[in-house]
């Protein structure tokens, strides 16, 4: 999964793991990809089916899915040998417990006991409760400030390019360097200077054009890229945030275009294309949204 997602392939050692799996599979509100680990996944699937014996949770089912989805869930064959003991029930206390358990006082109310989930706030088991609860307690860690761009209305693709931005996993030729690629010290863009994330998005003659068509934009008290970006984001609106983000993106395709094509896309091109892509995106996102909401299967002629 790691080497698809870096566009690796195993027979050639292409590509390059900037994060490994672990990482990807972080949250994203605390850095991460937010991918699904198979194994605790799994994990959590496995209570739909019964600790016991191999057949189905009905119970469970039926609370979870209708006739249709049930037919076709059920339809699934299941394993002839019985579950392995590592993933049954936790078994009842027994005798051993200690004393000031077994002469616990109960509580007086004449409700009947019941089975409850206590992972989830209604006590009702879900997979996604399951599964969060399997991944560990991220609440003691400091949620970084540009997580917040994956709640903004951008295209996935920018999404991406800005976590690869923000987590130091951009191919730039200096980290190309620590992983012993041959390329160029200096910046293709403007040939003057080293390329490293900063130089490139903020001190690159090409980036500060751009920031002077924008508007608005400070590059003059930063030291490093994240130290300018919780700048914009703490100063910012969303709606700005995203029109930068998005310039830094194109910014991006710029320097690639320059490298493999050499074509040099100018500053104002850059602020044009970046604006209109945004904006195409969001008309044909919040129309195709909004079309789904009536829309309606209608059975076609026979």
């Amino acid at each position: 999964m790691n080497s698809f997602w870096w566009g690796c392939e195993r027979e050639r050692a292409r590509g390059i793991r900037w994060k490994s799996w672990e990482r990807l599979c972080v949250p994203k509100q605390h850095g991460g990809m937010g991918f699904r680990k198979i194994r605790e996944f799994n994990i959590a699937l496995l209570a739909l089916i019964n600790p016991i014996e191999p057949r189905w949770n009905d119970t469970l089912l039926n609370s979870l899915f209708n006739h249709e989805d049930l037919i076709s869930i059920k339809s699934i064959p299941l394993p002839d040998s019985k579950m392995p003991d590592s993933i049954k029930s936790i078994p009842l206390p027994d005798s051993k417990m200690p004393d000031k358990m077994i002469w616990m006082a109960l509580p007086d109310s004449k409700m009947p006991d019941k089975m409850i989930w206590m992972e989830d706030m209604k006590g009702v088991y879900t997979v996604k409760s399951c599964y969060k609860s399997l991944m560990g307690n991220y609440q003691s860690t400091q949620v970084p400030f540009w997580t917040k761009a994956w709640k903004f209305m951008l295209p996935p693709k920018i999404k991406a390019f800005f976590w690869q931005l923000c987590s130091n996993s951009l191919p730039t030729h200096d980290r190309l360097r620590t992983r012993n690629i041959q390329v160029p010290n200096v910046c293709q863009l403007c040939n003057t200077e080293e390329e490293f994330s900063f130089h490139l998005f903020v001190c690159c003659p090409l980036a500060r054009d751009c920031w002077n068509i924008l508007g608005g934009i400070n590059y003059h008290t930063s030291t490093s890229t994240l130290d300018w970006l919780e700048q914009i984001f703490t100063s910012k609106s969303d709606d700005d945030i995203c029109a930068l983000i998005s310039v830094c993106w194109k910014i991006w395709n710029a320097r690639n275009e320059k490298i493999w094509n050499h074509n040099i896309l100018p500053a104002s091109f850059i602020c044009h294309y970046a604006k209109n892509y945004l904006f195409e995106w969001s008309t044909v996102t919040t129309i195709t949204d909004r079309s789904l909401d009536h829309a309606h299967w209608i059975r076609p002629p026979s």
